[in-house]
């Protein structure tokens, strides 16, 4: 009695469950296309677990009903370890585990979110602001007005500041060049 259930058995087909589970939802064994390759790579962890178990009854370590046991317990604690971190295999999102999805459906809120608020009107012009750019043309087509700031700028003006600053500075690349 001492030999029931199958540590060997039970560890073997936890992690083996689990890690066929894993590769399962990685490659999307589910999504509607069938390909052998697929349930292949998924069977070969079931392989090795059974190999283990049946290596424990030839090498008279354990009896059938010990290694059939351990077996079944570790089936079930490696798919229920694999469950409580990530969703079904016919899931579309079933390589996401529920911890990083609930982080990427509040990015994609924000993301909603931000988009509805970009939607709005400009009281000042009476005009509808566009959703998709941030900056509309003001009616002299040198200045524009950023909607997010309220700021406004001159793009001439911000040139000729660029040039002067380096008529006055100088480019600092070139005063290095000459003194070495």
């Amino acid at each position: 009695m001492r030999s029931f259930p199958s540590g060997h058995a039970f560890t073997a087909f936890s992690f083996m469950s689990y890690i066929a589970l894993y590769m399962a939802g990685q490659i999307h064994l589910f999504d509607g296309k069938c390909y052998l390759w697929k349930y292949c790579v998924v069977s070969v962890p079931y392989v090795f677990s059974i190999a283990i178990s049946l290596s424990r009854v030839f090498d008279y370590r354990h009896h059938w009903e010990d290694v059939t046991v351990g077996s079944l317990i570790g089936l079930i604690v490696g798919t229920f370890t694999y469950f409580y971190y990530y969703p079904s295999l016919k899931d579309k999102n079933c390589d996401i585990p529920y911890q990083n999805r609930k982080i990427i459906e509040k990015i994609d809120i924000d993301k909603q979110s931000n988009y509805y608020a970009s939607e709005r009107v400009d009281h000042h012009n009476n005009e509808r602001m566009d959703n998709h750019n941030n900056e509309r043309m003001n009616n002299r087509g040198n200045e524009r007005m950023d909607i997010c700031n309220n700021e406004r700028f001159d793009n001439r003006a911000n040139e000729r500041n660029d040039i002067r600053n380096n008529e006055r500075f100088g480019n600092r690349n070139n005063n290095i060049r000459d003194y070495y």
